[in-house]
């Protein structure tokens, strides 16, 4: 959890964003070398926190079939096809609190603060899935830095 305070509230929020490197990625001498793959950060589908991708099951009442949203890039993860990966919870959505009036602008500027915050801006690539389709080009589009 990080504490932000986007431009349109008034107050700081907390936001749940978490981050993995691959597994067995580090060692006691020689940690993974992030340098030779970009993060990937998982914007997920409406009304779906990105930390869903994290369960390794669906929570009821889906059947034990059901897949995760997300869980797919974590299962590339996994697989070694891909390096670190970063999944969040928009505001209001999973462990992140609200945020009122919450418009794309704020929930893009939203995740940059995450990012921000745990040291997470460079070498991004954002995969948005659903919704996540409308922010992800936000965070590429003049808003930040990525």
């Amino acid at each position: 959890m990080v504490s932000i305070t986007p431009s349109t509230s008034p107050w700081p929020i907390k936001i749940h964003i978490a981050c993995s490197d691959p597994p067995n990625s580090t060692s006691l001498t020689k940690p993974f070398p992030r340098k030779h793959l970009p993060t990937i950060l998982y914007e997920g589908a409406s009304g779906v926190p990105g930390s869903l991708a994290t369960l390794e099951f669906p929570l009821p009442p889906s059947d034990e079939e059901t897949e995760l949203p997300g869980k797919w890039i974590l299962d590339m993860q996994e697989a070694g096809k891909v390096g670190r990966v970063c999944v969040w919870d928009r505001p209001g959505y999973g462990f992140s609190e609200v945020l009122g009036g919450a418009e794309l602008g704020t929930i893009a500027e939203s995740l940059w603060l995450a990012l921000d915050a745990v040291k997470e801006k460079n070498d991004l690539v954002v995969v948005g899935e659903g919704f996540g389709g409308y922010v992800s080009p936000l965070i590429d589009d003049g808003i930040t830095d990525v």
